[in-house]
């Protein structure tokens, strides 16, 4: 795939970031640097970009809009006209009755506790920790196999935890953090050749103010798309912070910005998604969010339009298929997930109970499924599924909290539990018919 480009104006040295409306400035390969320790990003200063580049259209959808880009000061279209059906949780239907259960795992087996993080075609990828002890790792178990021992290595940091994975065929991804503290989430980001087993470091989160960064708003996991793995970071000062998503070949990473004000990424059918808005520009009571589109070596960006959003609620995740994106919100009052077409149409709408939490979605052809993050007692169980062709909630899971859930093809990976204890929780993995 093509380098991610860097667009300046003619004869400058300045270079505008994709979505046409910011100057950022990109690490040059040709200095050599990796990005690596944490504070390291500082060097993006050292910028080289190619002159007399074009900078990006913007291709909104629909086409039948007549409103001005938000490049040109006017309002950005509202995603939700006309407004879209609502579906409730209180009509969900469990998910057993409807789909084929192919494996139960015993989330604690051995004396090792096994967490999934992705889970693509037959492959699932699991984090594991010794319950006593300090040995942990990760393993590749395939759902049609009794132990799935082909892949296993270990964690590359000591006392580390993972907060984000992905993995195809060729490369698994993830963050390892050390902390344990919910308001900082320092990280190093690797990669593991699932041919070769070899693991390299490919970059490090930055310093705020000169201190630990907080955690990216939302959960955000690192992408990969077409050689490259794209995920948010946090950069700016406390109180203002800045999210940005940076971008870096998988097999020679050197660490670029290739969205200025953007999180949440999530890549389908070639095309990275994510949301934009002030609030990522520092702007702490910004209100005003966009989902756009970005195809890697293009000069454009989709904008679909405006997340419809109600006062003090925020994107809290977001993930794209081949024909839908899902985008979780939260705010003081309830949770929500918006479900929208590729048209950048909204089609459907569903609520969390009060003070509830949607957290994780997962868009899969024909169904989008997300966790349940509220465990205060209020919610039922783990998490809900939208059956688009049925038009119905299937709801998964049987106890508030256990909200771990992936999806892949047809497949949807849920925890069920008989007690608190962690022994008493199993992983579940349906097939959707």
């Amino acid at each position: 795939m093509g380098t991610p480009l860097a667009l300046t104006d003619a004869g400058s040295r300045r270079c505008t970031d994709l979505d046409g409306q910011h100057v950022v400035t990109l690490m040059s390969e040709r200095a050599g640097v990796r990005v690596g320790a944490a504070g390291a990003l500082l060097a993006l200063a050292m910028t080289g970009c190619s002159a007399h580049t074009q900078a990006p259209t913007e291709n909104k959808i629909p086409a039948t809009s007549t409103a001005a880009s938000p490049a040109q000061g006017a309002a950005t279209p509202a995603l939700a006209t006309p407004s879209p059906p609502a579906a409730s949780i209180a009509e969900a239907v469990p998910i057993r009755t409807v789909a084929k259960i192919v494996a139960e795992w015993p989330q604690v087996h051995a004396g090792t506790l096994q967490v999934v993080l992705d889970v693509v075609g037959q492959d699932v990828l699991v984090s594991e920790n010794k319950v006593k002890g300090n040995a942990s790792g990760f393993r590749v178990r395939s759902i049609g196999s009794s132990d799935g021992a082909a892949e296993a290595w270990k964690h590359q940091g000591p006392g580390a935890g993972v907060i984000g994975a992905d993995m195809n065929a060729r490369t698994v991804v993830w963050m390892e953090s050390a902390s344990n503290d919910f308001g900082v989430a320092p990280w190093t980001l690797y990669a593991r050749d699932r041919g070769t087993g070899q693991v390299r470091r490919l970059a490090g989160s930055s310093r705020v103010d000169g201190m630990v960064p907080p955690p990216v708003p939302g959960r955000t996991d690192p992408v990969l798309l077409k050689g490259w793995v794209y995920w948010a970071q946090v950069s700016g000062r406390m109180g203002a912070e800045k999210v940005d998503i940076l971008g870096c070949q998988v097999k020679d990473c050197h660490a670029r910005r290739v969205v200025k004000g953007a999180a949440l990424p999530s890549a389908a059918g070639g095309h990275l998604y994510f949301v934009t808005g002030d609030r990522y520009r520092g702007r702490k009571h910004a209100a005003r969010y966009q989902l756009r589109s970005w195809e890697p070596g293009s000069r454009r960006t989709d904008l679909l339009g405006q997340l419809a959003t109600e006062p003090n609620e925020t994107p809290s995740g977001l993930s794209a298929s081949g024909d839908q994106v899902a985008v979780t919100l939260t705010s003081a009052l309830k949770g929500g997930i918006a479900l929208y077409g590729l048209d950048g149409r909204k089609v459907v709408t569903v609520d969390s109970e009060p003070q509830g939490m949607f957290v994780t979605p997962h868009a899969i052809p024909g169904y989008a499924a997300w966790g349940d993050g509220n465990a205060s007692g209020l919610s039922t169980g783990g998490g809900y599924v939208y059956d688009f062709t049925n038009r119905r909630v299937l709801s998964f899971g049987n106890m508030p909290g256990l909200n771990v859930i992936h999806a892949d093809g047809a497949l949807v990976v849920w925890q069920e539990g008989t007690g608190p204890r962690p022994d008493d929780v199993t992983t579940v993995i349906g097939l959707l018919q």
